[in-house]
């Protein structure tokens, strides 16, 4: 995650611009996929230190790329950043006329009552 939040920020060392929210994900992931031992290690290290629980839910891989399997990275989506963009689109309006109103659809727009 902090190389994700590096790459949508442009903080990262080669980076000349921030990069979007896909890219910046998708390179993330590509990167820790391929990450070895020691550099994947390296970032760890970088991290600040506080209380570690650690759970394996998969068994260490001693290959050269142990975070290759798709358990260590495939939970990452990516869900809008407050700031960084916008809303798609509005939240339709809903119609609550009181009971006993006329709920018949209104030209040019969805009537969505209760």
């Amino acid at each position: 995650m902090t190389r994700f939040y590096q790459n949508l920020l442009g903080a990262r060392a080669g980076l000349k611009s921030p990069l979007r929210k896909a890219e910046a994900l998708a390179e993330s992931k590509a990167w820790l996929r391929g990450a070895g031992p020691e550099e994947a290690g390296a970032a760890l290290a970088a991290l600040p230190r506080g209380t570690i629980v650690r759970r394996e839910a998969v068994a260490p891989k001693p290959a050269a790329r142990p975070h290759e399997d798709p358990t260590y990275w495939a939970g990452f989506i990516p869900h809008r950043v407050p700031g960084l963009s916008k809303p798609r689109r509005e939240t339709p309006t809903i119609d609550r006329a009181p009971a006993g109103a006329d709920r018949t659809a209104k030209p040019g727009g969805r009537n969505l009552t209760r």
